[in-house]
């Protein structure tokens, strides 16, 4: 998602301090572009990953509760090292 800000971030900023030297005004929508991706990583895209991926241990219960039941693939008797060992 940061790819899409960089530009439009950068043009704002460069835009907003017309009365600072060109050199100066380029850093400025740097720093602008670079701190609104870091806020974007931090507050948008590790939210939505944290949401949309589930936890190992989640997935390591449902894998082990699959084969415990006796579904395809499962040791018989419902005994497996996976669920009993608590690996």
């Amino acid at each position: 998602m940061g790819y899409l800000l960089h530009s439009f971030v950068m043009t704002k900023a460069f835009e907003a301090v017309p009365y600072l030297p060109h050199g100066i005004r380029v850093v400025v929508a740097v720093a602008a572009a670079i701190g609104a991706s870091l806020a974007s990583y931090e507050f948008i895209e590790e939210p939505a990953r944290r949401l949309l991926r589930p936890k190992r241990d989640s997935l390591r219960r449902r894998f082990c509760f699959g084969i415990a039941a006796g579904k395809p693939g499962g040791a018989k008797g419902g005994k497996n090292q996976c669920c009993d060992s608590g690996h």
